[in-house]
């Protein structure tokens, strides 16, 4: 490994979540790559106490190719045409002492960083601990819904087995794999030989669960009863789950009925029998199949639209962005969540560009926009493999340079509207706001239709399996 120099240091942030780690030189301000204030430049300008106008303007050189770039872009397009008053200006501004823009930059980045910068917003969507125990007896779909809503395939590291009969034994966690906070705990089947009720209440406690996910089959049994007593008591949020229902709809088809009519004729029964227990009044039955081809007649929206209510804020949109697509329901929650988010980033946006400093605005921007498309695309899971082998898919990679370029072209297309950037002036705040609040909703708009081409595509044109 080659040995940094003495005038060398390793960037501290985060770009995409993950250590920065970019090596910078300390005679520059703000690392190229995530764009956080080179601490050690700071020490030397407490040093020194001078700041050297040419130095400045070395400092700023990428951030200015940036705003460049864009420019440039446009006024090939007949986009923007910036007047000479402007461009004065611009040059006026890169030779000024900026002592007070110093200061105001560095206040105002920290702070507006700390709260509305997309890998920040993440990071309070990634914190969320939110736990589920799956039970009920061996063999009716447990395993292989916990696969499901992971979105891990047999192969994976991360696969729970799956199987017939006293499967499991013991307790297991499965993590998701995109946020291990996020965990499904399948529990033994209780009222067995090997695992009695009393067994089962010794060894776990229900109380750390936020969700209990009770699977049955054609019956309610009494087990099921006794632990509906146990999460009521310690006012924990449940309910039952009928799955394979694809099963009963393919053995129904033979004798000529539609799938809507087994489904109806399943719901029904259970809910008769839910009905005869006092104990299970209020209790909520969804029927699923755990077969893609299945999900048009599966309780999916249904079901997670109950779960969600029964989380508070923080944990639902945590769960929302980090749960697979079951159903066009849960791409319309995605969406609606995400919006949200663009609020806050083009206040930050917004904000930024009002700091008089050339340039500036263009870079951090274009960095923060980046960040949030790319969190968009995997909200949405468009970074799959699979999804290449989606036609009609127009964001179907998340890589930094596909990202850079989507964002360069789109952002120019928002300044076609008109919404022209003056330097050092209230207007290029109000006209950033305008222009990334554009920008985001566009790139989120068209993201969500490419979602729901891919649910289509593997709801209907995969062959049954």
């Amino acid at each position: 490994m080659e040995q940094m120099k003495s005038n060398e240091s390793t960037c501290l942030g985060t770009i995409d979540d993950k250590s920065c780690r970019n090596i910078i030189t300390n005679d520059v301000r703000f690392c190229s790559n995530c764009g956080l204030k080179n601490p050690q430049y700071v020490s030397e300008e407490k040093q020194f106490n001078k700041i050297d106008g040419l130095k400045e303007s070395s400092q700023r050189k990428d951030v200015k190719e940036q705003s460049e770039e864009i420019s440039s872009t446009a006024s090939e397009q007949g986009d923007i045409n910036p007047t000479e008053n402007v461009k004065a200006n611009t040059s006026m501004s890169c030779t000024n002492d900026v002592n007070d823009s110093d200061i105001l930059l560095e206040a105002t980045i920290s702070s507006l960083q700390d709260a509305n910068d997309p890998d920040k917003l993440m990071m309070k969507l990634r914190n969320q601990r939110i736990k589920f125990a799956v039970t009920g007896r061996s063999g009716i779909g447990k395993s292989t819904f916990i696969n499901l809503v992971r979105d891990v395939n047999h192969g994976d590291p991360e696969f729970a087995d799956v199987g017939f009969g006293d499967c499991t034994s013991s307790q297991t966690e499965y993590k998701h794999p995109r946020n291990e906070h996020i965990s499904f705990v399948d529990l033994p089947g209780f009222g067995t030989d090997t695992f009695t009720k009393k067994m089962f209440s010794d060894s776990y406690d229900l109380s750390v669960f936020d969700f209990c996910l009770i699977f049955i089959e054609s019956v309610i049994m009494e087990d099921d009863v006794w632990i509906v007593k146990k999460l009521k008591a310690g006012g924990i949020p449940y309910c039952f789950i009928r799955s394979k229902i694809d099963v009963n709809i393919s053995m129904a088809e033979h004798m000529g009925k539609k799938e809507n009519e087994v489904v109806n004729e399943i719901r029904k029964m259970l809910q008769t029998k839910i009905s005869k227990h006092d104990v299970l009044s209020g209790s909520r039955i969804f029927l699923i199949s755990n077969i893609k081809t299945f999900f048009h007649i599966s309780d999916f929206k249904e079901l997670f639209s109950f779960i969600t209510e029964n989380l508070d804020r923080e944990k639902r949109e945590s769960l929302v962005f980090f749960l697979p697509i079951l159903s066009p329901d849960m791409i319309d929650k995605k969406f609606d969540m995400l919006r949200k988010r663009i609020d806050d980033i083009t206040i930050c946006a917004a904000a930024i560009a009002a700091i008089p400093v050339p340039f500036l605005d263009t870079a951090i921007n274009m960095i923060m926009v980046n960040k949030e498309v790319k969190y968009y695309i995997k909200a949405f899971m468009l970074d799959k493999e699979y999804v290449e082998k989606i036609p009609g898919v127009k964001r179907r990679q998340a890589s930094k340079r596909n990202i850079e370029t989507y964002v360069k072209s789109g952002l120019v297309s928002a300044v076609r509207l008109g919404f022209t950037v003056l330097i050092k002036s209230v207007f290029a705040s109000n006209a950033t706001h305008v222009y990334v609040h554009y920008f985001l909703l566009k790139s989120l708009e068209e993201i969500k239709r490419d979602a729901l081409t891919v649910y289509e595509f593997y709801t209907k044109h995969i062959q049954r399996e």
